[in-house]
């Protein structure tokens, strides 16, 4: 434990991360087109319906540090109280690089359990580790390594730059690879990813590998993969919203459990669905040929994936 304490910055405040008040998300502002909130270290705005979220530390990479690991759970809690905002598209900033992972010049800080140890709960930078079940399309716009491959693996669409590169240097610089790859186990061949974590900066995977691979769905030349993004963002805002929430929940929810039991607890969300107001405004929208009229949606109640 002193090893690890004299590498990472401990914090314990009530279990839970408190910002200064100069990293903190300001409120919001208009902007022409759209609506923004300003934090420190993402540039966050919501234009109709598409929520635009980009990691902002080029000059860093786009690599997390403790203000960045804050502002992400923050983040994505506003986004997922937000009924305007329906889909996410996260990138980015700069040309070189998605995410390069934790910053180790400015390791995130950690949070502590009942019993002082370092809690899991510390890592809370990707929409299913906050469980926010609005779609999310990540666009790799450059190079991924170590902690940026969370993204790769808990988005729900992955688009990738023709450009993109994926890499996995924990091995290599003396850390355990234990949760992206695990997460990434889930999405491709487990063969590739341990040997993405085993040969550490020794591998590296192209993006026409990745999609090969499945850890990509598709790829784009570099100067349209954001274009390629908002169009698939504004097709997916058309649906349902709660439909749509529901709908991945299942499906995560269904890498956590086996075949039986994920069949049964979809079921129970369909039917409960079902006494809702999409549900009915969806069949009458399609026998009256006119646009839906979907309720807004801001948050599934914890028991509705029949946990």
């Amino acid at each position: 434990m002193s090893d690890i304490r004299s590498h990472i910055r401990v914090v314990r405040r009530d279990r839970r991360i408190i910002a200064s008040a100069g990293e903190a998300a300001r409120p919001a502002r208009p902007r022409a087109g759209g609506r923004a909130i300003i934090f420190e270290t993402i540039r966050y705005e919501v234009d109709d319906g598409v929520a635009r979220i980009e990691l902002n530390r080029p000059h860093r990479l786009n690599a997390i540090n403790s203000v960045m690991s804050r502002e992400l759970p923050e983040m994505w809690r506003r986004f997922d109280a937000d009924p305007d905002a329906i889909v996410a598209v996260v990138t980015g900033a700069g040309d070189k690089a998605f995410c390069t992972g934790a910053d180790l010049a400015a390791l995130p800080e950690m949070l502590l359990d009942e019993q002082g140890a370092p809690s899991i709960a510390s890592i809370r930078w990707t929409p299913l580790q906050n469980q926010v079940w609005k779609p999310v399309i990540c666009a790799i716009n450059g190079a991924v390594m170590g902690g940026g491959l969370h993204f790769v693996a808990e988005c729900d669409i992955v688009l990738a730059s023709e450009s993109a590169t994926f890499c996995d240097p924990h091995v290599s610089v003396g850390l355990v690879s234990g949760l992206e790859t695990i997460a990434l186990a889930r999405r491709m061949p487990m063969g590739p990813v341990l040997r993405m974590a085993l040969a550490g900066r020794d591998e590296t995977i192209t993006a026409r590998e990745a999609q090969a691979l499945g850890m990509v769905g598709e790829l784009c030349a570099p100067d349209a993969l954001m274009t390629r993004a908002q169009a698939l963002a504004a097709g997916i805002r058309r649906n349902s919203p709660s439909a749509m929430a529901r709908t991945k929940r299942a499906i995560w929810s269904a890498k956590e459990t086996g075949l039986t039991q994920a069949s049964l607890d979809a079921w129970t969300v369909m039917m409960r669905h079902n006494q809702t107001h999409d549900f009915a405004e969806g069949v009458r929208a399609f026998t009256e040929k006119r646009a839906p009229r979907w309720a807004p949606y801001s948050g599934i109640e914890p028991n509705e994936a029949g946990q």
